[in-house]
């Protein structure tokens, strides 16, 4: 993630848990893990809004500090990511995306984000398109 924000000058670089998994459609997905349902609404929106192609915003994050600097953020817990990424988004900043390899929690070891976390991301998403 660092060679390719410093080769391509980002402000950002998303490791994307989705990317090469293009030939699964949406409803495979989410049978293989309903989780992904957030993954791809809250990608689906910053893409539509701001004309980007992410797979998936969700994932691991690299950002460029001075970038991070200029930001302010109205946002804790767990809605903050989702109003930090649609921040950068609609100031235009540079952003790059490259697969991961991503290995899920065992059921046993529970899951740390809960389907409820969603609506906190949809109101910062909504929050920062709307009303700043």
């Amino acid at each position: 993630m660092i060679k390719l924000a410093e080769s391509d000058n980002y402000d950002a670089v998303f490791g994307s848990r989705l990317m090469g998994r293009e030939n699964l459609s949406y409803w495979e997905l989410i049978k293989e893990r309903p989780e992904y349902l957030a993954t791809i609404i809250s990608t689906f929106l910053i893409n539509k809004w701001y004309n980007y192609n992410f797979t998936d915003i969700i994932g691991a994050k690299l950002y460029r500090t001075s970038s991070v600097r200029k930001m302010r953020f109205d946002t804790y817990g767990v809605g903050f990511d989702f109003e930090f990424v649609s921040k950068m988004c609609k100031s235009g900043f540079k952003i790059g995306e490259l697969p991961i390899g991503y290995k899920p929690r065992l059921q046993k070891e529970g899951k740390k984000i809960k389907p409820y976390h969603m609506l906190h991301a949809l109101v910062a998403l909504f929050r920062v398109k709307f009303f700043t």
